[in-house]
């Protein structure tokens, strides 16, 4: 069977889309249905929930023109777990080409497993791959514990360029997230953002003053930075708390940093909607990460109308404007991160209007429809080189 390009019923091309990513993206699916359809194949995390079942019916059900092809959450994550889900991956792909036709394009979400999975399929099956690039390869995993984490950190450049140069193309979160990776002129590069889950209007869940840090894992995102900052300008703010939000499995080095009686929480694992109710209640979203692609965190911080704090590293600057959505710190820095807390904190109308103008930027720049047709314009010009 041979792709089709076109839906009858609609008014708008419709490719033929195979997505494969570490997890479900929700609401994704049915923002691109706008200009796709297809399969999305995906670890599911929440397989072993004990909503497991109503879980997958929702997921299922808001998945628009995509039909959901899961693999329960392995037990354990080792090597042999990771081997296993790029296998599955490959044959998945494989078989849903075989079975329902050539898809016009295979998208994956980074140039790691599903990455190299994606290479396989398109030698396999002909059909173009495009690679997401969520984070820059060079320094995602320059904070990973242990030998395993040094590994890592020196060979996923490496890896990821040779991936991004067998590919038919690459979606960058910012324009010069893989300069320095030397990838050759000749790949496609797509810029296209990242899909951020946006509600505005969302209630606050607490009612208190708090800088709020959401994300994982917190030393990666510089959370004993933030400590320090706010423990620097504590007294000087006394009903003002520190909430950190995440699950971290060891969290125990952060903990005993805090000094008793400090008023720093800490927040375990929560649903999505709890997430952005807790945003949406802070004072300032703080993230002085050592590394990041363009954090959904900070957009879900605009969407909520919130001013941010956070460090001037990979894509952060493009979307964090400088004394127009939020201020930018330099990384590793507690004393620059307190001051810009500080006057955040002590000004709460230039904070508040911070956070407007962030909202407006989300509603201009990050909106779903906007994403999709990026989406939709990297696969056309991907298949239309591909063929020429």
């Amino acid at each position: 069977m041979t792709a089709r390009h076109y839906n009858a019923d609609a008014e708008v091309p419709r490719y033929r889309l195979l997505y494969i990513a570490p997890d479900v993206v929700l609401d994704l699916p049915a923002a691109l249905s706008a200009h796709f359809e297809g399969d999305y194949v995906a670890t599911w995390l929440k397989s072993d929930a004990p909503d497991a079942a109503e879980d997958l019916q929702r997921i299922r059900a808001s998945f628009g023109r995509f039909e959901f092809h899961p693999r329960p959450r392995p037990t354990s994550r080792n090597l042999r777990t990771k081997l296993e889900e790029l296998v599955f991956y490959v044959r998945k792909g494989v078989e849903l080409s075989r079975t329902k036709g050539r898809y016009d394009v295979v998208v994956c979400y980074s140039p790691f497993r599903t990455g190299v999975a994606g290479l396989f399929i398109q030698w396999i099956t002909g059909t173009p791959a495009i690679i997401e690039f969520p984070s820059n390869p060079a320094s995602v995993f320059s904070r990973s514990p242990g030998l395993a984490g040094k590994v890592r950190h020196v060979l996923s450049p490496w890896l990821a360029k040779i991936v991004a140069r067998l590919s038919s193309g690459i979606m960058i979160l910012f324009p010069w997230q893989v300069d320095a990776l030397g990838i050759s002129s000749r790949v496609q590069r797509h810029l296209v953002h990242a899909f951020v889950r946006m509600k505005e209007g969302v209630p606050a869940t607490r009612h208190d003053d708090y800088v709020l840090l959401v994300g994982k894992p917190w030393a990666a995102k510089g959370a004993d930075i933030l400590v320090k900052a706010f423990l620097r300008i504590a007294a000087k703010h006394p009903t003002v708390t520190l909430v950190i939000a995440g699950s971290d499995e060891d969290a125990g080095w952060l903990k005993s940093m805090v000094p008793a009686g400090a008023r720093v929480e800490f927040v375990g694992r929560m649903p999505h909607d709890d997430i952005l109710g807790l945003i949406a209640g802070c004072r300032v979203f703080a993230l002085p990460s050592w590394t990041e692609g363009t954090p959904r965190t900070i957009i879900e911080a605009y969407s909520c109308a919130r001013p941010v704090v956070a460090t001037r590293t990979d894509g952060i600057p493009y979307v964090v404007r400088q004394d127009e959505t939020g201020e930018l710190v330099a990384l590793g820095s507690d004393v620059e991160l307190a001051a810009a807390l500080d006057r955040l904190l002590s000004d709460p109308d230039r904070a508040d209007q911070l956070g407007r103008n962030g909202q407006a930027l989300a509603r201009s720049e990050f909106a779903a429809g906007r994403i999709a047709q990026q989406w939709a314009d990297a696969v056309g010009r991907v298949i239309t080189a591909t063929r020429s």
